[in-house]
C-alpha cells in the first residue's frame, strides 16, 4: 500500500478491492491486525495489474513485467535436476536484469561453502534490495518453487539473513521451519547432495500450477 501511495495511485481503491475494513497505513505500529490470505491475494493482484509489475513495486524503479514468472517456470521445466534448474533460473533472471541494466553482474546462485554444503543465493552480488522483507520473501518464494519442481520440500540446514532484526529472523524461522541465522552472505544453506534431486514436474502439472498461482 505504501508503494501505491508513493506512486500516486488510490490507496482507498486498493483497500476496497482487497475487501479490508481498515487502512493498514493508518494502523498504530503497536496494534496487531491480521489480514485474511484471500484479501492479501486480491491486493497483490490489484497492485500487480495496476503497476504492471509482478514484484508489486518492491524493486522500483525496476519492474517484472506480467508473464515473467510463467516464462521462467517454462524455462526451468526441461532441467534434469535441481542443479540444472537453478542454473536455468540464473540464466533467465540475468537476461531480464541485463535488459534493464547491462552492468548487472552474473548471478552465482550455487555458492559452495564446503565439500558437503552449498548456499543458494538469488541476487547478484551487491544488487540485493534494501528491504529485509523483500529479500526474505524472494528466498521463501524460490524455496517453495524449487521444492515444487522436485515434488518434495527441500531439506534446509539454515537460512542466512543479513539483518539486525531479531524479531524478523524469529518470524521467518517459523515459515522456513529451520534456523534463520545472521550472516553477511544471504541464502539457503543445503547439503550439496540435494542438488542431484531430479525435476519431477511435467507440462501438464506446470499448467495446473500456473493456473493456481
Amino acid at each position: 500500500l505504501s508503494v501505491i501511495e508513493e506512486q500516486g495511485h488510490s490507496v482507498e481503491q486498493a483497500i476496497q478491492v482487497a475487501g479490508l475494513d481498515f487502512n493498514p497505513l493508518q494502523t498504530d505500529s503497536s496494534e496487531q491486525q491480521w489480514v485474511d490470505a484471500q484479501a492479501y491475494s486480491r491486493l497483490y493482484r490489484h497492485i500487480m495489474l495496476l503497476m504492471q509489475d509482478e514484484a508489486y513495486g518492491t524493486a522500483l524503479p525496476e519492474r517484472s513485467p506480467p508473464g515473467s514468472f510463467r516464462i521462467l517456470c517454462r524455462y526451468i521445466l526441461p532441467a534434469r535436476d535441481l542443479r540444472q534448474a537453478l542454473t536455468r533460473y540464473a540464466e533467465f533472471t540475468d537476461l531480464l536484469d541485463r535488459i534493464k541494466d547491462p552492468t548487472t553482474p552474473t548471478r552465482r546462485v550455487i555458492r559452495p561453502q564446503s565439500e558437503q554444503q552449498a548456499l543458494l543465493c538469488f541476487y547478484p552480488e551487491g544488487r540485493s534490495p534494501a528491504s529485509d522483507n523483500t529479500r526474505v520473501s524472494v528466498m521463501l518464494m524460490m524455496y517453495r518453487l524449487f521444492s515444487w519442481f522436485c515434488d518434495q520440500p527441500l531439506p534446509l540446514q539454515a537460512v542466512h539473513l543479513n539483518s539486525q532484526r531479531a524479531k524478523l529472523r524469529s518470524t521467518y524461522q517459523q515459515l522456513f521451519s529451520t534456523p534463520v541465522l545472521q550472516q553477511l552472505e544471504e541464502g539457503l544453506l543445503i547439503d550439496s547432495a540435494i542438488l542431484r534431486y531430479p525435476i519431477q514436474q511435467n507440462e501438464q502439472s506446470l499448467q495446473s500450477f500456473l493456473r493456481r498461482a
